[in-house]
Order: C-alpha cells, then structure tokens, then sequence
C-alpha cells in the first residue's frame, strides 16, 4: 500500500509520448485508426462523428477545452456545435465500451506492468459542478475548490494511462437527493466496488492489482 500511497502524489511521467498535432498525414492516419476503433461500439454515426470532433478539438484547441472554443477552433456549424454539445452533455451512449476498448488498445501497444488506483483534484471556480466542494489537495498542500475523482490507471514503462475513473461526491452532495437531480447527476454511492471498474479484456494479459485489492 505505501507503493500506492507514493504514487498518489507523483505527477505522471509522459516522457516520450509524441504529442498529435493534427498536421501531418501521420498524425491523420494514427488519430483515425485510433477513433474507429475506440469509438466503433457507439450505435450512432451522429455519435461516433461527435466523438471524433470532441477528441479531435480537446487534442488540437489551445486553452480551455469549452464546446465554443472547440467549436471555434474547428471551424464547425452552429448546428454540428448543437450537436457535439448534446453528445457531450445529453446523449445516452455507454461510455464503458469506449473506457473498454481504450484498454484493449493500450495493451496492445504497450507492455503493461500494473493497475494503479490514485486520486486526481480537478479545480474549478463556482459551484456549478458536480461534485464540487471545498478539500484539502496534498499535491499543493493546502485547501482548493475542486472535485474529486479516483482515477484507474495503466501503468506501462515510463507512463501512466487513466482507463476509468469515478466522481467521488462529498457528503452534502450524497444527502442531497434535489442537489443531484438538480445537476442530473441521478446515482450515488459512498462505496466503490472493485467489480464495476473496466477490466483489461484478456485474461492472460492482465496485469496484478495493487495490494490490498481483489476484483469481485
């Protein structure tokens, strides 16, 4: 557990991951051979072009990653903006299969070592988000207003990659049965089961989980 306790405070090493910039046609051939096959499980055309307009804007817009300014920066129609906001915010497609095959990809190309679970802060001004609150954050070693997430990540040589990932809700927003559908944020639980986390598809490939943990 100390292992694990460490690798809460470390930022992830991305050393010699080659950023996309999406001006080359090697950079165009990786972004769609990655996005048909992450994405191929949605049922909806509309859908799997949403997600690769959303990813292609969060890869290539400068500053914040608004639906606006992706929007902006890839030259789309008010009604493709009207659109990636619904996919975004709306539609009821399963994101599991997508965090799923994620995994079967980076197993393919990456040697993978072990699961690592590790909180992740995400600061934010308001009160507008979900899950927002007032918490002490290690890392900065003082007091932000921020959510917080446990992120499940693919630990590989040199990197770490976040495979799946819960909102972890402070008690006011768990009590809270109008606050949440206030935000349509519909299911609480203060309790994470190991089961409902992805898992790595092949049985032989599947790396051991951190100590102190077991998959139900």
């Amino acid at each position: 557990m100390s292992e694990l306790m460490i690798f809460q405070y470390r930022q992830p090493d991305v050393h010699g991951i080659r950023p996309f910039s999406g001006s080359s046609e090697a950079d165009e051939e990786r972004f769609t051979v990655f996005v048909d096959q992450v994405f191929r499980g949605l049922p909806c055309i509309e859908q799997r072009m949403s997600a690769a307009s959303y990813l292609r804007g969060v890869l290539t817009t400068e500053g914040r990653k608004s639906i606006n300014r992706i929007g902006e920066s890839l030259g789309l129609s008010a009604t493709a903006r009207h659109s990636l906001r619904h996919f975004v915010n709306d539609s009821p497609w399963d994101w599991g299969g997508v965090r799923n095959e994620i995994v079967r990809w980076i197993e393919r190309v990456e040697s993978v070592r072990a699961w690592v679970f590790a909180p992740v802060f995400m600061p934010k001004r308001g009160a507008m988000s979900v899950g927002v609150h007032k918490a002490f954050v290690p890392v900065k070693e003082r007091t932000m207003n921020c959510q917080i997430g446990i992120g499940l990540f693919l630990a590989a040589a040199g990197r770490t990659i976040p495979v799946d990932w819960r909102l972890v809700l402070p008690r006011e927003w768990i009590q809270d049965g109008g606050l949440r559908s206030q935000h349509r944020c519909f299911r609480a639980s203060s309790l994470v089961r190991a089961s409902g986390w992805c898992e790595p598809g092949t049985e032989g490939s599947r790396p051991p989980l951190p100590a102190g943990y077991s998959m139900a």
